[in-house]
C-alpha cells in the first residue's frame, strides 16, 4: 500500500566560476580524504542501512521560527535529515530573504564542530565523503556558533529553490575574482538523481563589486558543470539569484530551472532527488599562490556523500499548505469501492495533512495559522507525535454525476470505541466542508467507529455519514451513501460515493475550479464517555487544515483528468471470445446465437463495429431472404437496453470479394432502440449480450453455409 506518505539561481558574466571550490570534492584535494568506494555490494549494503532514517524527527527537523534565526545545531553523532518543500499554490520571491515556504521543512545543515568531530572520530559519516578538511588548527576554537551552513530545498513543477543560511563569524569577500580558487568563502552542492551525479552548483560569496572596500554584490555568479572531473569547465548560469549579508549572517536564494538540470518535479517529488555539499570558510586572506592553500588560511565543511554520490542523503518532499487534485474520470472509468485507493486517484496528489504540519502551523503565526489551521486539543498527547504516528491523505474523483472520497488515514492510536456516528469526540473521526466559489455549501463527518461490533469495538466496513449545509454539525443529516472501508495493519481506508446533487454543487462547478475542501481530522488518544467537562484534556486532539470557519481561504483543487485508457482491446476480445465460435448460420435456416457475459465490458469509446462475413461457398447476396439484426444491450438480454442494426438487409447490399468475404459497417450512430421492452438504448459502458441473429424465408432453397468470423469495435 502506498503512502503518501511529500526544492534554485542569476547574472552571467564570468566563465569558471569552480577554481573558488576546486578541491570540494576532488581526488585531488590538498589534505583531504581521497575518494573512496565500497569494496563489495555487501559493503554498500551496510552503509545504507546506518543511513538516518528520513521518517524519523531529529533535533533538526523542527522548522526555525525566524528568518534571522541560526541554523539549528547537529548533533555529531547523528546524520540530520532534512526536506524537499513541495510548493503547491505557494510562492517564492527571490529576494535573499529565506520565508516561510523554505522553513516548512527541515534544512540540509552542517557545522564546524559536526564535520571536525565526523574526522575525529572517523564515524561512519566521515567514511562516507563526510568531515573536516585544510587547517585544523585555524578552526580549533570555532564551533557551530562560529560557522554552520544550511541549505533549504523547495520546488514547484519547473524550478528547483535554494536557500543558503550561513553564520560565519570571519566572512571574507577580498576576492576580486569568484575563479581565483580560495580566495574568499564560497559554497558547492552536487545534484544526485537515484544514486547517480547530475551536476553541481557553485558560487562565491565575493562577486563582481565593492561596498565598503569588500568586493560583493546582491547578485551572485553561479557555475554549472557535469563533470565532476572537469569542474573547470563549469558553465555561468544566468538564473535569478540573490545575496544578503548582514555581520556574521548571509543569505542566498536562487532559482532553478528543472530542465536546465535533465530532472523532473516528478524525480524530486519520489524520493529519487539527493543533495551533498561542501562549504569553505576563508579566515585569513590568501593571495591565491601560497605552496599549500589551506595552511593558515582557512577550512571547508564536507558533507556526506561528496566522490560517493549512492551515498549520499535524499530529501524527504514534504508539502506546504500541500495542493491537491481532484481527477476528473475519464469516458468509460470506473471507480470500484472496495475500501483501498484506486489507481484512478492516483492520476492526482491528495488533500494531505500530518501531525507535524498541524504543529508547526500553531507554533509559529504563519498565514496558514492565521485561516485556523493548526492543532487544536491537548497539544500533550501528540508531542513526540510525527507524520508517521498520524496523519491524513484524501483523495478527490468525479464524473458527470458522483463525487468519489477516499480517506487514508495512518493512525497509531485508532480508536473504534464509539458507538454512534454523531457522539462528539467519542471515537476518531473526519470531517470535510465543500466550498463553491469562497461559500460554504456543507460538510459530511463521519466516525472511525460506526454501526456494528468487532472484537469489542465498533467497527463496521460501511460507513454512516452526517450531512449538513451549514456549520452546524449536531444537525447533520444521516446519508446512505455507499461507501466501504478496510482496516490494514497500519492505516485505514475509507471511500464514498457521493451524488453531486445531493450535495449542491455540479460536476461544471468543479471543472470550472470553483470548489475547495477544508477539514479536521480528529485522534482520540485515550477513551472519552461524552460527559467530561473538558473533551480535550487527557483525551485527544484533532488536525485542522486551513480555511476552517474562513472559507474563503480553503484551498482549491486543481482539476486533472484521469489519462485515458483504451478499453476497448480488451472488450473487443471478450467479445469475440464469447460469441464467434457460435455465429454460424446456414441460408434459409433460423439462427439466434448470442452470448451473455458476467462482467459487462465497456465500448464508450467506440463509435462504431465492423462485422466481417464469411461465406463456405458463391453465393449471390441479393438472393437472400429472410431478416435478422445484429444487436448490443446492457440489460443482459435481447430487447432490453438494446441497440441494434440490420444484420441481413445490410449483407444483401454488400460484394463478397475472392476470399468470399465482406465487412458490415455498422455506426452506433445509426442503431436503434425501437421495440424494446423499456425503451431504452444500450448503455455502451456496460455491454453485457451480444447476439446476430438470422430467420431465413426460403427453406427449401440450396443452403450455403456462413458465419461472422470477426467482430472490430472503432473510436
Amino acid at each position: 500500500m502506498k503512502k503518501l506518505l511529500a526544492i534554485g539561481l542569476a547574472l552571467a558574466m564570468l566563465l569558471t566560476l569552480i577554481s573558488v571550490l576546486a578541491s570540494c570534492g576532488s581526488t585531488s584535494t590538498p589534505d583531504g580524504p581521497k575518494e573512496t568506494k565500497p569494496e563489495t555490494e555487501k559493503e554498500a549494503d551496510s552503509v545504507k542501512e546506518t543511513e538516518a532514517d528520513p521518517g524519523q524527527a531529529t533535533e533538526t527537523d523542527k522548522p526555525q521560527e525566524s528568518a534571522t534565526e541560526k541554523p539549528t545545531k547537529t548533533k555529531a553523532e547523528k546524520i540530520p535529515t532534512f526536506d524537499i518543500v513541495k510548493l503547491g499554490n505557494a510562492t517564492i520571491t527571490i529576494d535573499g530573504t529565506i520565508e516561510g515556504a523554505f522553513k516548512q521543512g527541515a534544512p540540509l545543515i552542517c557545522g564546524v564542530g559536526t564535520c571536525k568531530q565526523w574526522t575525529a572520530d572517523n564515524t561512519e559519516e566521515a567514511g562516507k565523503g563526510g568531515g573536516f578538511l585544510g587547517d585544523a588548527t585555524v578552526a580549533e576554537n570555532l564551533t557551530d556558533e562560529d560557522f554552520c551552513d544550511a541549505f533549504y530545498f523547495a520546488y514547484d513543477n519547473d524550478y528547483l529553490y535554494i536557500a543558503e543560511e550561513r553564520i560565519d563569524s570571519t566572512p571574507n569577500y577580498t576576492a576580486s575574482d569568484p575563479r581565483k580558487p580560495y580566495s574568499g568563502d564560497g559554497s558547492l552542492i552536487w545534484f544526485i538523481n537515484n544514486g547517480e551525479m547530475v551536476g553541481g552548483i557553485q558560487w562565491n560569496a565575493a562577486v563582481l563589486g565593492s561596498n565598503a572596500g569588500d568586493n560583493r554584490s546582491e547578485t551572485p555568479v553561479l557555475g554549472w558543470f557535469t563533470d565532476n572531473s572537469k569542474q573547470d569547465a563549469s558553465e555561468i548560469k544566468n538564473w535569478e539569484a540573490k545575496f544578503v549579508t548582514d555581520g556574521s549572517k548571509r543569505t542566498m536564494e536562487a532559482k532553478i530551472p528543472l530542465a536546465d538540470m535533465g530532472v523532473t518535479a516528478k524525480d524530486v517529488g519520489s524520493g529519487k532527488f539527493a543533495f551533498t555539499f561542501c562549504t569553505v570558510d576563508i579566515v585569513n586572506s590568501y593571495e591565491g599562490d601560497l605552496p599549500n592553500m589551506w595552511s593558515g588560511v582557512g577550512y571547508q565543511l564536507q558533507y556526506p556523500g561528496v566522490g560517493q554520490w549512492a551515498r549520499s542523503y535524499r530529501g524527504r518532499s514534504v508539502d506546504f499548505v500541500p495542493s491537491f487534485d481532484i481527477v476528473k474520470l475519464s469516458i468509460g472509468s470506473a471507480i470500484n469501492l472496495d475500501g483501498d485507493v484506486d489507481e484512478v486517484y492516483e492520476a492526482g496528489q491528495p488533500l494531505f495533512c500530518g501531525v507535524e504540519q498541524c504543529k508547526y502551523w500553531t507554533a509559529n503565526n504563519t498565514p496558514e495559522k492565521a485561516v485556523n489551521g493548526g492543532i487544536v486539543g491537548d497539544a500533550s498527547l501528540a508531542e513526540t507525535y510525527t507524520n508517521d504516528d498520524f496523519a491524513e491523505y484524501f483523495y478527490f474523483a468525479y464524473d458527470d454525476n458522483n463525487l468519489y472520497i477516499c480517506e487514508y488515514r495512518v493512525d497509531g492510536t485508532p480508536n473504534y470505541t464509539a458507538n454512534h456516528y454523531n457522539q462528539p469526540y467519542a471515537g476518531d473521526g473526519s470531517l470535510i466542508w465543500f466550498v463553491n466559489n469562497g461559500t460554504l455549501v456543507g460538510g459530511i463527518q463521519w466516525n472511525a467507529a460506526v454501526m456494528g461490533d468487532n472484537a469489542g469495538e465498533y467497527y463496521s466496513e460501511t460507513a454512516v455519514f452526517g450531512w449538513f449545509n451549514k456549520n452546524d454539525q449536531p444537525d447533520a443529516v444521516v446519508k446512505d451513501w455507499e461507501s466501504q472501508r478496510q482496516q490494514f495493519p497500519d492505516h485505514y481506508c475509507l471511500e464514498v460515493k457521493i451524488p453531486l446533487t445531493d450535495i449542491g454543487i455540479t460536476a461544471a462547478d468543479i471543472d470550472a475550479g470553483k470548489i475547495g475542501f477544508t477539514f479536521c481530522t480528529v485522534d482520540i488518544v485515550n477513551h472519552y464517555d461524552g460527559v467530561t467537562s473538558n473533551l480535550w484534556n487527557g483525551i485527544g486532539y484533532q488536525l485542522q487544515y486551513p480555511g476552517v470557519n474562513s472559507w474563503a481561504n480553503a484551498y482549491r483543487g486543481n482539476v486533472v483528468t484521469e489519462p485515458e485508457k483504451d478499453y476497448l482491446a480488451d472488450a473487443t476480445a471478450v467479445l469475440k471470445d464469447a460469441f464467434l465460435s457460435k455465429a454460424k448460420y446456414n441460408t434459409g435456416n433460423a439462427v439466434a446465437p448470442e452470448a451473455v457475459l458476467s462482467t459487462p465490458v465497456n465500448l464508450s469509446q467506440a463509435t462504431g463495429v465492423k462485422v466481417t462475413v464469411k461465406f463456405d461457398s458463391e453465393f449471390d447476396l441479393t438472393t437472400l431472404t429472410g431478416n435478422g439484426q445484429f444487436e448490443l444491450s446492457s440489460g443482459g438480454k435481447c430487447d432490453h437496453s438494446e441497440t441494434h442494426w440490420d444484420f441481413i438487409n445490410t449483407l444483401k447490399g454488400a460484394t463478397l470479394d475472392e476470399n468470399l468475404t465482406t465487412v458490415l459497417d455498422f455506426a452506433f450512430s445509426a442503431g436503434r432502440a425501437d421495440g424494446n421492452t423499456n425503451g431504452e438504448a444500450a448503455n455502451f459502458a456496460a455491454i453485457n449480450y451480444i447476439r446476430a441473429y438470422y430467420v431465413g424465408q426460403d427453406a427449401g432453397a440450396e443452403k450455403v453455409g456462413f458465419a461472422i468470423t470477426d467482430i472490430e469495435f472503432y473510436k
